[in-house]
């Protein structure tokens, strides 16, 4: 019975160690692709151009066609079409789950509704189109969408 036992705790121990483990590699590794991801961000500066200032989405320190709010919708979609690339267009049309944070944070790890982080979604997948599935109160919802919007200013084109 003893020697039963001593096993049993064994197999405890072994299993909580590895579960340990485990967690530490998880977050080990999403620390690394959400660090990765954050080096090719570069935040928007607000630019002038003929007394008309327009933030430089693209940071090439040019007024594009997309950024321009006086030319028509029309210009405006035709140029940014023609500037993306695929990987840009291809994250456009598949909106993957996301979760949000309690208080309004973007979720640096996977969530129960979503195998990837925000960082890895929106900086190296190039999805910008989420569905949520849980929606904290307004406020916080509020603060995600601009912690969102300010995390996807950064990337190549938005």
């Amino acid at each position: 019975m003893k020697g039963l036992l001593k096993v049993s705790v064994r197999i405890f121990i072994a299993v909580i160690a590895i579960l340990l483990i485990g967690i530490l590699v998880f977050n080990l590794a999403y620390g690394f692709i959400n660090y990765r991801a954050k080096l090719h961000l570069a935040e928007a500066k607000v630019l002038n151009y003929n007394n008309y200032r327009y933030r430089d989405l693209n940071k090439h320190g040019r007024l594009d066609v997309y950024e321009d709010s006086t030319k028509s919708i029309e210009e405006r979609v035709s140029d940014l079409l023609q500037q993306m690339n695929l990987v840009e267009k291809v994250g456009l049309m598949w909106p993957p789950p996301i979760g949000v944070g309690n208080d309004g944070e973007l979720l640096g790890k996977p969530s129960i509704f979503s195998f990837f982080s925000t960082y890895d979604i929106l900086i190296n997948k190039c999805i910008t189109h989420y569905n949520l599935f849980t929606i904290p109160k307004s406020e916080k919802l509020a603060e995600w969408y601009n912690n969102l919007q300010k995390l996807a200013e950064q990337t190549r084109l938005v």
